[in-house]
């Protein structure tokens, strides 16, 4: 088992972007079934503004399953899928991506 937490800031540029900085947190709870394939719960928080956090009611908040496949060495499949903790948030979110590490 492992688990891994991160708190994230972003920020938009461009020409119709705000100069928000936005808070965003995440945690993993990850077992490793065999050496190539992780099971994992994953949460997802959109916090808000850097300078206002939001209400509860006005962030969002997803949790669910999620899996890491290592295909070779090289590429690992990832795959998801977020459920809603509140309201703001889509009512479920699925999640597939392919990497390759450089």
């Amino acid at each position: 088992w492992h688990g891994r937490v991160a708190i994230l800031s972003t920020r938009a540029f461009g020409g119709g972007a705000d100069n928000d900085i936005r808070l965003q947190a995440r945690a993993l709870l990850a077992f490793r079934a065999t050496p190539a394939l992780s099971l994992n719960v994953e949460r997802y928080s959109h916090l808000g503004k850097l300078e206002h956090i939001a209400a509860w009611n006005q962030q969002c908040h997803q949790f669910g399953p999620s899996f890491n496949f290592r295909i070779d060495p090289r590429w690992t499949v990832y795959g998801g899928l977020l459920s809603s903790i509140n309201d703001r948030s889509p009512d479920v979110a699925y999640r597939l991506r392919v990497t390759k590490a450089l």
